[in-house]
């Protein structure tokens, strides 16, 4: 795949074949023929997303990040094998997840090596900074605060399999092959898991709740779009 030259990170879109909103495919088009600085289109269209598959399972906003800088940089190398089979996003969330669940691993294998180094049963949690979109009109962030922690809470203390499962079908819209075909379980599982999740999470996660779970901001989506643009043209 041969490089043309990236000067800056931008957020215009225009200049895509003159469309304001480019396709997932035509951005693959253009980044195969060269045009890396496309890339970016595709990682701050696909951030917040990416974001909350990773956050439902790592339960940390910085490790959330990571993942999702990784899985673009992954995706990024692997675009010229890209088939096209299943659509851009369901393949980068699953590259998403497989680095979220790789960083997990890891993080659990650390914490058995500390236990055993120390001779202790406690374990040290791991804390990231929250994120927070400063761009939030102040009085809207205010009233939902409260609400937004309950349902981060009570989303994070599912079982693993249905929070996966619940914030790909009801927080993101994933529909149930695209959801099936990320997590490798059959169309009934995940209808079955969608329904545990809620069960457990009773009215707490009803439709009448507008509040945003899982917020990435926009400065941190600028970062992630600027530490995956500099790592591909590294």
């Amino acid at each position: 795949m041969t490089r043309k030259p990236f000067s800056s990170v931008s957020t215009n879109t225009k200049s895509v074949a003159g469309n304001c909103s480019p396709s997932d495919y035509q951005i693959v088009k253009l980044v195969r023929e060269g045009h890396v600085e496309q890339y970016q289109v595709l990682v701050r269209r696909y951030n917040q997303r990416l974001f909350r598959i990773a956050r439902s399972i790592l339960l940390d906003d910085q490790l959330a990040m990571d993942a999702v800088q990784n899985a673009h940089i992954n995706a990024y190398k692997h675009i010229p094998k890209y088939q096209g089979n299943t659509g851009f996003l369901t393949w980068i969330s699953t590259i998403a997840r497989n680095e979220a669940l790789m960083l997990l691993r890891k993080i659990k294998s650390e914490k058995l090596v500390e236990l055993n180094e120390n001779d202790s049963l406690t374990v040290v949690p791991i804390n990231g900074d929250s994120i927070k979109d400063t761009q939030r009109d102040p009085e809207d962030e205010f009233a939902n605060t409260e609400l937004r922690a309950i349902l981060n809470s009570n989303i994070d203390s599912l079982p693993e399999h249905f929070r996966e499962a619940f914030v790909m079908r009801c927080v993101e819209g994933f529909s149930v092959r695209e959801t099936s075909d990320i997590l490798g379980v059959n169309a009934a599982t995940i209808k079955t898991r969608v329904f545990r999740a809620k069960t457990l999470l009773h009215d707490r996660i009803a439709s009448k709740y507008g509040a945003k779970i899982y917020e990435i901001g926009g400065c941190h989506c600028d970062q992630i779009v600027v530490n995956v643009m500099r790592l591909i043209v590294a």
